[in-house]
């Protein structure tokens, strides 16, 4: 660097301009102010802060759920989807069993099989239709997570509170007609407990989707995972094979199915002494003529329902509590299978 004095022809290099800003007055002065603050910084701590997010989790939870609810408002065919499927068939179970007669055996067997239906198919779409949703976002989110724009936790419950109102929707509207159709019993207190359970069944079925589209690197590989679960659902639901026909070897399968809760839950209230002095034989209850392998018994409807499926009436209400509770652990599995499980790399 060089400068050149208006006046005068002498040129002074910057080392020399440097040498005798150091032995000017100005120049002490600085020296010492940079000495000071050096010796200043040394004692200080390493600038940090509290969190690695800039946000808290309550805004990360609030942005992401107003996120996630308008993208799901916008897949009109995600929605709509859900809804016509379920409603046709539903409109058909109510057709075929349009005004069921329990007042047999079989007619009693043909109820609580629709009642099992109605609990698991609900939950199987929700299931199905979650999980292209959750891997086609899913390489978006892991870029967001890795710039620390927010955490695991508040993404994966977003995605769950956004599902919510869509599923108790549905519910109601497919759920309701054939309700009716099949004749269960039309009381608000029925009715509302019904829909209210089959609402928490698919609420586990669609976190169970969650976590699969978390664990698996492809959708064909994650469908395939939670297809293997249906079976088992199926097997050890109570219907197919009540509680007590299961071997004790196998009872494990009966107690991890949120099915069998839910039919314990709701089979026993169809069959709810309504309108009567009491059970059978004292009473004028329902009753049904029960076969016995060489003879038939006369039966209360309630207590061969009981008997027969291993369901108690008492109940409903532990077990809506029990199939809660599948919900809530399929979420921490969600939040953990999002939160350690990277299956894209880039």
């Amino acid at each position: 660097m060089t400068m050149k004095r208006r006046n005068s022809e002498s040129v002074l290099s910057g080392s020399i301009l440097a040498e005798r800003f150091r032995s000017s007055q100005e120049g002490a002065a600085g020296t010492r102010l940079v000495r000071k603050l050096c010796a200043e910084g040394e004692k200080s701590e390493m600038f940090a802060f509290d969190s690695s997010y800039a946000r808290s989790f309550l805004t990360q939870l609030r942005c992401l759920v107003q996120r996630a609810s308008v993208a799901h408002n916008r897949d009109v065919a995600y929605n709509l989807g859900r809804i016509g499927i379920l409603f046709v068939l539903y409109l058909l179970f109510g057709f075929i069993y349009f005004d069921l007669d329990a007042s047999d055996e079989t007619g009693v067997q043909a109820m609580v099989g629709v009642i099992f239906m109605t609990s698991i198919f609900a939950g199987i779409i929700f299931m199905n239709s979650v999980m292209p949703v959750r891997v086609r976002e899913r390489t978006v989110a892991y870029r967001e997570r890795t710039s620390f724009m927010y955490d695991a936790i508040p993404y994966s419950l977003s995605h769950a509170f956004c599902e919510v109102p869509w599923i108790l929707l549905v519910t109601f509207v497919t759920v309701t007609p054939l309700y009716f159709m099949v004749g269960l019993v039309p009381t608000f207190e029925h009715y509302i407990f019904h829909v209210l359970m089959v609402f928490t069944v698919s609420m586990v079925f669609m976190s169970i989707g969650q976590v699969f589209a978390c664990l698996c690197a492809t959708i064909q590989t994650a469908q395939a995972g939670a297809s293997a679960f249906i079976p088992i659902c199926f097997l050890f639901g109570g219907l197919y094979l009540p509680f007590p026909q299961i071997p004790v070897y196998w009872k494990w399968a009966y107690y991890i199915d949120p099915v069998a809760y839910a039919v314990q839950g709701v089979v026993a209230p169809q069959f709810e002494h309504r309108g009567c002095t009491g059970p059978y034989p004292e009473g004028d209850c329902p009753t049904i003529q029960a076969f016995r392998g060489t003879y038939f018994e006369t039966m209360d409807t309630l207590a061969y329902v009981e008997d027969k499926y291993d369901v108690q009436l008492s109940k409903k209400w532990l077990m809506l509590m029990y199939v809660a509770i599948f919900v809530i652990c399929m979420q921490i599995l969600h939040v953990i299978a999002f939160k350690f499980k990277r299956v894209v790399t880039r």
